[in-house]
């Protein structure tokens, strides 16, 4: 069967009536990111009938599979409005780094969607040994201009470097040059920064800006760049933890931000990985790997929205699944070199992908039509190759381990430490932050004259967030505990009514 054009289309359900959608054209299908008070719910993959996506599909769809994300969103809303007052995002300054190279059509949409944020910001432009001067020549006539410097070692990590250097600001984001950023996004990262100084590194959502082609829809059902609609904080709290080690789950390098300080902590990305080099990649992963062996905090946050343009033909997508694989590896060949106390880890992980994951990724092509084999086998065989690549990289450059700074990085083994114990009500105040001197903080939360239970949160010795402990609190407990009169049930019911459900047929 020819594949028929997706249309990409995005919806806001949380204020006023759920309208159809028309205009769709000639295509069978939309597929809609539905928003809720402005942040992103979930998708849902709606039929099109003569260039219109009804209402009530489109409502059908969204009860059917983010009914009950949608009500712990407003649950977690009402909690946030308790909420002792933070420090305020707006005193971060940020820098936004763009690294390309020979892309500019692109370059301009990434460029005037930076021009919309909700929120000022130093965009930056890293050309990455340009061919030509076609890039200088347009951000020469830009509105609103950027700052434009070239970094003539080829390489992204040497890009990423460069934008290190040339920065001066709080925070530091990097996001693709093929990309375009929601209003929305240097607040989301900027918030979750201010709400606790041991946040060191924060992801976002990476959404699909068309799927006009058989490849950038394979793309999406191969696993795509999205990593969920539910904010994730991750911390190391135990000397090994494989889940922290494949940091490809919680989010990629098209978009992450970082505190300015952490490059003089941890050093600069590795220019043996990342595109550019034998590896193809891995040096997003490396990096945030790096931050969390360290003991800080990252967090994935799909609030912090980008569209991404995905690879249009069937040879750059393959070549891009490849390098996902020896990406990984050589991420794990880095990190294994530097990080001695996390090589149990290490080692679990690369077992576990090749296996369990690759194998299964093979035999699931063979009998899914959606999952090619071709993708799954480039994936494995890129994995196979990440460790020669990587030792090949550092081999061809002398400069490859300067600035990360391989000995002092390694910590030591060490037990965990008593919880420490609070008790916290949620029907008052809570906290900006909760002080915590232990690898958890365990909380006895109560609402009113009602005990909710007990929560347990990974903390690493640092005082935790507000909004960490109001995302573990809406996560573990039952939504008829958390809204015992109804209420929020009410007001999800009034933004997705339950009578504009398309009849069910019998049988």
């Amino acid at each position: 069967m020819p594949f028929s054009p997706i249309a990409v289309a995005e919806l806001e359900v949380g204020h006023g009536p759920i309208l159809a959608i028309n205009g769709l054209g000639l295509r069978q299908k939309v597929q809609i990111l539905l928003r809720l008070d402005g942040c992103p719910l979930g998708y849902v993959d709606v039929s099109v009938t003569s260039g219109r996506c009804e209402a009530a599909a489109i409502v059908h769809e969204a009860r059917a599979h983010h009914l009950d994300r949608a009500r712990r969103r407003r649950v977690a809303s009402r909690l946030a409005s308790r909420m002792a007052a933070p420090d305020s995002p707006g005193e971060l300054s940020l820098t936004v780094a763009v690294c390309t190279r020979n892309r500019t059509d692109d370059l301009a949409v990434c460029l005037a969607s930076l021009a919309t944020l909700d929120r000022p910001v130093d965009v930056l432009v890293v050309d990455n040994a340009p061919s030509d001067d076609r890039t200088a020549r347009f951000l020469s006539q830009a509105a609103p201009p950027a700052r434009y410097v070239v970094e003539p070692r080829l390489g992204l990590s040497w890009a990423r470097r460069r934008a290190i250097a040339e920065s001066r600001t709080d925070l530091l984001a990097f996001v693709d040059d093929d990309v375009r950023v929601d209003r929305g996004w240097a607040s989301a990262i900027a918030a979750l920064f201010a709400a606790g100084s041991n946040v060191q590194a924060v992801l976002g959502l990476v959404a699909p800006m068309e799927l006009e082609t058989e490849p950038q829809a394979r793309f999406e059902r191969h696993g795509g760049f999205g990593r969920g609609f539910d904010r994730r904080w991750l911390q190391r709290t135990q000397s090994a933890d494989p889940r922290l080690v494949n940091t490809g789950t919680i989010g990629t390098g098209a978009n992450m931000a970082f505190r300015r300080d952490v490059f003089d902590r941890l050093g600069l990305f590795d220019v043996a990985l990342g595109a550019g080099t034998a590896a193809q990649g891995g040096e997003d992963l490396e990096m945030v790997f790096r931050v969390l062996a360290s003991g800080g905090a990252v967090v994935y946050e799909p609030c912090a929205l980008v569209w991404h343009r995905h690879r249009q033909d069937a040879g750059a997508l393959r070549s891009q699944i490849g390098s996902w694989g020896s990406g990984m590896f050589a991420h794990l060949t880095a990190s294994w070199l530097t990080w001695r106390d996390q090589r149990r880890a290490i080692a679990t992980l690369g077992m576990q992908l090749l296996g369990l994951y690759y194998p299964r990724r093979i035999l699931q092509a063979l009998f899914d039509p959606d999952v090619k084999v071709g993708l799954a086998w480039a994936e494995l065989v890129g994995a196979l190759s990440g460790p020669s690549r990587y030792l090949k990289g550092r081999r061809r450059s002398a400069d490859a381990r300067t600035g990360i700074g391989r000995t002092e990085l390694t910590q030591t083994d060490r037990r965990p430490s008593a919880p420490t114990v609070v008790s916290l009500d949620i029907a008052r105040d809570i906290p900006a932050r909760i002080p915590c001197a232990a690898d958890t903080l365990e909380l006895h939360v109560a609402d009113g004259p009602r005990t909710l239970g007990i929560v347990r949160i990974p903390a690493g010795g640092c005082d935790v967030p507000a909004s960490r402990v109001i995302d573990a609190i809406v996560a573990q407990f039952d939504l008829a505990l958390l809204d015992p009169d109804g209420a929020v049930r009410a007001e999800i019911d009034a933004c997705l009514p339950p009578e504009l459900d398309p009849p069910r047929r019998n049988g």
